[in-house]
């Protein structure tokens, strides 16, 4: 009687223990994310074929919630001083780079849709015919910026390119993308997070 008791309590320990920790919801964008602050400076290296050669920021320029939205307007780094938009929306479940502070997904590139699951696809764009999945959660990846372990990866079916997203800091800490140069020569352009400022 007293072992049946000790594994039916141990049982219900685990059961809660287990929910505490695992408190994000799969269709919830918003439970993936920690905003960044205002002020907040990504710095990346970008790489061909293993050889670096650029370093770019991004800046935090400020931090909006709007119903089920988190808007966070940054300076893209490709533009510098031009404003972009990365958004978290719950209703429509995604995560968005736009031009704009609106979400529309037939226009603008959704990095990140629900549920959150290994095996998930979407068409980046509304009618695209590129692909991304989730091919792993909770994945560890190291670049400069430190250890990254609640990694999000992604991988586009069309060009086996893949993105490390990273919950912890709302946004991608690593990505290698496969292209061809003009000879049809193939290059892996890497694009990593170096430091957090």
């Amino acid at each position: 009687m007293k072992k049946s008791i000790f594994i039916i309590i141990t049982i219900i320990l685990l059961t809660i223990s287990c929910s505490l920790f695992n408190t994000r919801d799969i269709n919830k964008i918003s439970d993936w994310v920690t905003i960044p602050k205002e002020g907040t400076e990504f710095i990346y290296s970008f790489s061909e074929n293993g050889v670096e050669y650029e370093t770019k920021s991004t800046y935090i320029i400020s931090v909006e919630r709007k119903d089920k939205r988190i808007i966070v307007e940054y300076t893209y780094y490709t533009d510098e001083g031009i404003p972009m938009y990365l958004i978290y929306d719950d209703e429509e479940g995604v995560f968005v780079y736009s031009a704009d502070d609106s979400v529309d997904i037939s226009y603008d590139f959704i990095k990140l849709k629900t549920p959150i699951e290994v095996g998930n696809e979407w068409e980046i764009y509304g009618n695209s015919s590129v692909i991304y999945e989730i091919i792993a959660i909770d994945s560890t990846r190291t670049v400069g910026a430190g250890i990254f372990n609640d990694c999000i990866v992604i991988e586009c079916k069309v060009s086996s390119s893949k993105y490390w997203y990273s919950p912890s800091i709302g946004n991608y800490i690593y990505s290698e993308r496969h292209s061809f140069d003009e000879f049809g020569n193939i290059m892996i352009l890497t694009n990593e997070l170096d430091e957090i400022k």
